[in-house]
């Protein structure tokens, strides 16, 4: 099992340390506190990305309405 330091992650994410910290907060981002350090296991980062992901797509296609995947499946 891999494991990022906070640093780590958000190199990882792209995104600054400032945000992956807010998304600790939040309870957003899956990640565990071992000696009084964040650590975040890559495989559940990979999950939660892909899960992120999907859903995004899922609110694109509704967004977009059934024209468009009609005319993009032709091109």
């Amino acid at each position: 099992m891999m494991l990022f330091t906070t640093a780590e992650a958000a190199e990882y994410l792209r995104l600054k340390e400032r945000k992956v910290y807010e998304l600790v907060a939040e309870g957003a981002i899956p990640c565990t506190k071992v000696t009084g350090k964040w650590l975040f296991p890559k495989d559940e980062l990979d999950r939660w990305l892909l899960t992120l992901i999907a859903q995004l797509s899922n609110v694109l296609r509704r967004s977009v309405g059934p024209a468009f995947w009609a005319i993009k499946s032709v091109l």
